[in-house]
């Protein structure tokens, strides 16, 4: 049993690193990948003050100062969105008939993250290491839509005129080494150093291009791609925390990041489908900039026959100050992200847990992400064994992505409805020395 508890650890430490499935409002600047372990995920994504493994150096590195031994923690995640693109469907007099949708996608990708935190090495100053390897962005995402001729005198008039694609890849690992003390018996603080690095490409395309009726395509080509490559990207950031115990029931924590700005080089070769690129043609270098951000949180365990804790996180991020140089103006919103979990441990030892998490989207903060999630948890042979999922959903207004006017017909100057559904689960191998 413990060889097969060490080979599925292995594995999870050693799980391709091949992305992360996220959706086009975060392609901007990439989609933000929850750091924290099985046991957050399942309590609705709260990580202040309930990690207790060495995923803390990318949650809040004050937790690591409570934390005794060697503790190594690996993840395996996979993430599906489902999203629906759909038009309006307007009468003579403009009334909204309803939505057709045009284009359906679903998509299904994985990840894998790894860390380890030790008191034994830095014991005589009091001090707990840990260390955490895992992606902080990514920026894939994949979108296919199936042209239909728009003209209704065509034998058969929704004919597939052309196959469009909008690709994303690639994304930022992360590197966080930080440290954690307790300063008396209630306190204790932290700091983490985290490393940004990676690159990223996207890429817009058309293929089975039919020039029968598309006879204002300019060229004879039956296919054609624009595309932006991001490469050499690095840059660092510091994370702060602080874990403060108010009696035996409750304990409240405070946790700033600071601003990172990760410079790189880029190539972009832009014809008339990237609309959203800054350049044409061209090679240089970029920047972009990610925002500071604070959160609060408190843990509370309630008198009650079962071991139980609540926990709640607030999240203010200023993304308002943040840019992607490569890109036309973003005009991004400062957000908030809010996170509520419970865990209740039966008498048996098994824990359940649930949760609740929303977060505004820095593109657009009216839009929003709202999820549920649960989880639990099985100890055996000395390794502990966690596992939660995540549904979530969100509804926004975009404008097409293809512009109609590509493909000979009329520009449509109103924005498409866009539901995206998501379901992602994690599963966390960790063991204690």
């Amino acid at each position: 049993m413990k060889k097969l508890c060490l080979l599925l650890l292995a594995s999870i430490i050693c799980a391709p690193f091949s992305g992360w499935c996220y959706t086009f409002l975060d392609m901007a600047m990439g989609s933000q990948v929850f750091g924290g372990s099985s046991k957050c995920l399942g309590m609705g994504e709260v990580g202040l003050l309930v990690e207790e493994g060495p995923f803390a150096a990318s949650t809040n590195p004050a937790i690591l100062g409570w934390q005794k031994g060697t503790h190594i923690s690996g993840s395996y995640k996979f993430f599906s969105i489902d999203d629906r693109w759909s038009m309006p469907m307007h009468d003579s007099f403009d009334a909204l008939l309803g939505y057709m949708a045009y284009s359906h996608n679903s998509n299904l990708y994985h990840d894998g993250s790894f860390g380890c935190s030790t008191d034994m090495l830095l014991k005589n100053l009091g001090l707990v290491l840990g260390l955490t390897f895992t992606r902080a962005y990514d920026f894939t995402y994949d979108f296919h839509e199936e042209v239909r001729d728009r003209s209704t005198s065509s034998v058969p008039s929704d004919k597939v005129i052309a196959d469009a694609f909008l690709r994303g890849r690639g994304g930022l690992k992360s590197f966080s080494i930080g440290v954690g003390k307790t300063a008396g018996r209630d306190l204790s603080v932290g700091a983490s150093l985290e490393y940004l690095y990676g690159d990223f490409k996207i890429s817009s395309r058309l293929e089975n291009i039919d020039l029968n009726l598309m006879t204002c395509w300019r060229d004879s080509l039956t296919e054609t791609e624009d595309r932006l490559v991001a490469s050499d990207l690095s840059g660092m950031r510091l994370r702060t925390g602080i874990s403060f115990r108010m009696g035996e029931r409750l304990e409240v924590a405070l946790c700033g990041v600071t601003s990172c700005n990760l410079d790189g080089s880029y190539k972009a070769t832009q014809g008339d489908l990237l609309y959203f690129l800054s350049t044409k043609d061209s090679t240089g270098d970029f920047e972009i900039t990610y925002p500071e951000s604070y959160s609060f949180g408190f843990k509370y365990r309630p008198r009650n026959e079962l071991a139980t804790t609540i926990e709640a996180n607030m999240t203010f991020a200023r993304w308002k100050n943040s840019d992607n140089t490569s890109l036309r103006s973003l005009n991004l919103d400062n957000t908030y992200q809010f996170n509520i979990g419970i865990e209740h441990i039966f008498y048996n030892g098994r824990p359940v847990r649930f949760g609740f998490t929303y977060r505004q989207s820095p593109l657009d903060h009216e839009t929003g992400e709202a999820a549920i999630t649960a989880g639990s948890g099985v100890n055996f042979a000395g390794f502990n064994l966690d596992f939660a999922g995540k549904i979530g959903w969100r509804e926004y207004r975009y404008y097409d992505l293809f512009d109609d006017s590509i493909f000979c017909a009329k520009p449509r100057y109103f924005t498409d409805k866009v539901e995206e559904t998501v379901l992602s689960g994690m599963i966390t191998l960790s063991r204690r020395f």
